[in-house]
């Protein structure tokens, strides 16, 4: 799709800047992605107080400047490292010398859907506009593999773009999409139910009361619930004055979600894959058949507990016979 084709007819309101944020599990293109989009070379440095690279792009378009960050590869939010708090804190808005996105650009391997949105389905929680980019599209062609897109779209309320960054297909309507990018629905950002945006709310009423800085963003005050000796929890909990009650507000607010079944971290792994599920459920069709291929059968030997590790001594032994005795004739023939 060409921009020049686009409608002349441009609000103002989108007659801006814009920034937006490139976030992905590691290897699933998005650095690829990055590049054809920006189309010219990187500005890399780190972040502040960090040894986190920090990547920034931009592009021009009919409409202004778009200016591209490439966080780090990921495949949670739950911020347990240095690369996954930055990750978090600029998505918030959090990070010095980092603007706030935006716009939200979520890039998954679309061969391997399920376990990719895991990711996805956190940051649907920002409530920033979002967009979904099912890279590596041409190996879904060629593997055939069935993605009803129309209405994965439908069941989202936001923008899902097949792309093939190594090929360029999909940036164009990727860049469309950007200008148009809106909030998800409210109905379709948590998958982790009410107890939990209560939990959010009664620690955020606490942060208020007790708390320099007051309430925080809630997906900020989730995340604090749910990485249990997170990075963020050990950064508030540290402070000398707050963060020992601090500490008694969450041991006490995780006890009362494990009394209703939902025990912290494990229900989160638990809901977001059972709401994946549900929303792959008619849109990606699992083949019927149920044949084993030879990849299979090799990995089944191969991971069993008896058989594998008879071929890994066997291995074991012809690397060793092979270094002895296979270079036996080379050393008769150098003395």
């Amino acid at each position: 799709m060409d921009m020049g084709h686009h409608s002349h007819r441009r609000s103002t309101a989108s007659t801006r800047s814009l920034t937006v944020a490139l976030v992905g599990n590691p290897n699933t293109g998005k650095s690829t992605l990055f590049s054809a989009l920006s189309g010219i070379p990187a500005r890399i440095g780190n972040y502040p107080g960090v040894t986190v690279e920090k990547k920034i792009g931009r592009y021009v378009d009919g409409d202004g400047t778009v200016v591209l960050i490439d966080l780090p590869g990921t495949y949670s939010m739950a911020a347990r490292t240095a690369d996954e708090k930055v990750s978090v804190d600029v998505l918030l808005g959090l990070q010095q010398n980092a603007p706030s996105p935006d716009v939200v650009v979520v890039i998954v391997d679309a061969t391997n859907l399920e376990r990719n949105l895991y990711l996805f389905s956190q940051v649907l929680e920002l409530g920033k506009p979002t967009i979904l980019v099912l890279n590596m599209w041409d190996r879904v062609q060629a593997e055939g593999i069935p993605i009803d897109v129309p209405e994965l779209e439908r069941r989202l309320g936001i923008p899902v773009i097949p792309c093939s960054a190594s090929r360029k297909q999909g940036v164009e309507a990727l860049r469309k999409a950007i200008r148009e990018a809106k909030p998800p629905p409210a109905s379709t950002r948590s998958p982790l139910g009410e107890p939990f945006e209560q939990a959010v709310e009664a620690l955020n009423e606490w942060l208020e009361e007790h708390a320099p800085g007051g309430r925080r963003p809630p997906f900020l005050v989730q995340r604090l619930i749910l990485d249990v000796d997170g990075a963020i929890e050990r950064s508030l909990v540290s402070d000398p004055q707050f963060g020992p009650a601090l500490q008694q507000q969450l041991q006490q607010i995780r006890h009362r979600l494990a009394e209703q079944n939902l025990r912290v971290p494990m229900a989160e792994t638990r809901l977001r894959y059972k709401w994946i599920r549900e929303l792959l459920d008619g849109v990606l069709q699992v083949p019927a058949s149920t044949g084993r291929t030879l990849s299979d059968v090799v990995d089944h030997v191969l991971t069993h507990r008896f058989w594998g590790f008879a071929v890994f001594l066997l291995v074991m032994f012809l690397v060793f016979q092979g270094i002895t005795w296979g270079s036996s004739w080379m050393m008769d023939w150098i003395t």
